[in-house]
């Protein structure tokens, strides 16, 4: 009976020391991060009842609170300059979620301890924006290098949105339209590094400008300056012209989707030849009231005896 009751104790003992040292390690391991995210396989919506798609992404970050700042659904013109993205992830339309990991590195200003962290959403749109601003008194920064676990901050232990709702009759998370807004922008470095695996960034193959990996007739650098994604082809699109006809004269038009937060410049150029470009004032204009299009006309009509060209030419920093 003596040994039989000593080697429980012995069992008990070990294994609170494990524990002891799993949750040393847990928590250093863990210190000063968060995690954040939304529910596995929830229907996440647009304000007009649509499925929120792959152009989506979910930012984690802080605005910048000087001169009394704070983040309302009157100052969304605002908002992008204040903004300070900590880290950022694509929404994934097939398991209709967003999530990330983040590890504090500066508790600097607006990622003090005492200041409130925020959850971004919003897709590639700066005329017809649709945004979800996630937010709770509970998301204050973690110190740096601190010893409790990550902390969760999440769809469900949020509060009400500054913009958007949550938590509805049919949906996890809907989108509200929030009209013509600037947005921050998304380097073509970083961009590829949300696209593509760290193996793959290093191969110009399936990341390289001219690669097209999903085989959509879209280069890399045309799915990054129309906020598309360079991994899933099923939105075949490639711009094409069309006829303007004014009177007795037609002029070629092109039209080419510009994502409000890709840093790419487009800039649509015409030739008689194929040889010589042109875009300057007297050889193309910008048509008004294109939206997030670039639409622009050649400025030389086309005739029977004269052949005309257009293209658009991205470049990226």
């Amino acid at each position: 009976m003596a040994k039989s009751s000593q080697f429980p104790s012995l069992g008990r003992t070990v294994l609170c020391a494990l524990g002891a040292l799993w949750q040393f390690v847990l928590g250093t391991t863990q210190a000063g991060a968060v995690n954040w995210n939304s529910s596995l396989f929830q229907s996440n919506l647009t304000s007009s009842g649509a499925a929120l798609d792959d152009s989506f992404v979910f930012e984690l970050g802080a605005f910048d609170l000087t001169g009394g700042f704070v983040p309302t659904s009157a100052n969304t013109d605002q908002w992008a300059v204040r903004w300070r993205p900590a880290q950022r992830n694509f929404y994934n339309p097939t398991t209709r979620l967003f999530s990330g990991y983040y590890e504090v590195t500066s508790n600097a200003s607006p990622f003090a301890t005492n200041e409130k962290g925020y959850i971004w959403g919003h897709h590639c749109s700066g005329q017809n924006g649709e945004w979800i601003l996630l937010q709770s008194s509970n998301w204050k920064w973690p110190l740096v290098g601190g010893t409790n676990p990550a902390v969760a901050w999440t769809v469900g232990n949020s509060q009400t949105p500054i913009v958007g709702q949550i938590n509805g009759s049919g949906f996890h998370m809907r989108t509200s339209a929030v009209g013509a807004n600037p947005l921050p922008t998304i380097s073509p470095a970083d961009w590829r590094d949300l696209r593509f695996s760290p193996a793959e960034v290093l191969n110009p193959s399936i990341s390289g400008w001219n690669a097209d990996p999903d085989f959509d007739g879209m280069s890399n650098l045309l799915e990054y300056a129309t906020g598309r994604n360079p991994r899933s082809a099923t939105r075949v699109w490639v711009p094409l012209p069309e006829w303007q006809i004014s009177g007795d004269s037609r002029y070629l038009k092109l039209s080419v989707p510009r994502c409000a937060y890709s840093q790419a410049s487009m800039v649509v150029e015409v030739s008689g030849n194929l040889q010589n470009w042109y875009s300057g004032p007297g050889d193309v204009e910008t048509l008004p009231g294109s939206g997030d299009n670039l639409m622009v006309r050649d400025l030389t009509a086309s005739t029977g005896a004269e052949n005309r060209f257009i293209r658009a030419r991205i470049t990226v920093p």
